[in-house]
């Protein structure tokens, strides 16, 4: 498929970035709030390793079908994002949508999250102050008091006091800041996870942003690499 993107700058460091290595060992990536099939296509040729699709009440709000149809064609895993609580509801829009994980914002219970489990990979999100289950079900993410608000977190308080668990790391993130993100956190991370400031406006995606971002989490992710093989 040819580059979607038609204002100057867009494709030339899609290329850029297609061309550098991935590393050995690299810090996942997750790109959410995706609204447009161009935005969705140029983070899977950049190597994202997850494609966010918001179905919760947001300026990127998308339907299950929409993102059925924003995600066709790509081998990419797609997320569900839901604030809902109703288990139900959340598992018949995860199987419009055909999503591959579902991505929970708030406290659960664990019993609530176990059922979801049964059916999904489970990514639970939480703020600052929340606390999730004992028993961790999934995988957590940790976020902004506002998801999408481009509001970045204490990565200090977070170093000082970690969950048990490695974690994906939201909130603000953006090529400018995500390798001092990844320095700082990175025995206790899993992934990152980036939306708002990667935009042009709520819902459309910059291709430069996107691609400086990726480019930017590999970077710190091969020095990564490069101090484990030589420690």
């Amino acid at each position: 498929m040819p580059c979607p993107y038609r204002y100057r700058g867009g494709c030339g460091k899609i290329a850029e970035v297609l061309r550098s290595p991935a590393p050995s060992r690299p810090i996942q990536i997750k790109i959410c709030g995706l609204c447009r099939a161009e935005d969705a296509w140029l983070a899977a040729q950049l190597g994202a390793d997850l494609l966010g699709f918001v179905m919760a009440q947001s300026p990127r709000q998308v339907t299950p079908r929409e993102a059925r149809r924003l995600h066709q064609g790509l081998s990419t895993p797609s997320v569900g994002v839901f604030v809902e609580t109703d288990l139900d509801a959340v598992l018949r829009d995860a199987e419009a949508a055909g999503v591959e994980r579902v991505q929970i914002h708030g406290q659960r219970s664990a019993a609530w999250l176990r059922d979801l489990g049964q059916f999904y990979p489970v990514l639970q999100v939480l703020g600052p102050g929340e606390r999730g289950p004992a028993s961790p079900v999934g995988e957590l993410m940790l976020d902004a008091s506002q998801p999408g608000s481009g509001e970045p977190l204490n990565w200090s308080a977070i170093q000082q006091d970690p969950p048990a668990e490695r974690f994906w790391l939201a909130g603000g993130l953006s090529a400018e800041i995500v390798g001092r993100a990844i320095a700082e956190l990175a025995p206790h991370l899993i992934g990152v996870d980036a939306s708002s400031r990667l935009e042009r406006y709520p819902g459309a995606k910059d291709p430069a942003r996107l691609a400086q971002f990726i480019a930017a989490v590999r970077r710190e992710s091969a020095k990564l690499s490069t101090e484990l093989s030589t420690g």
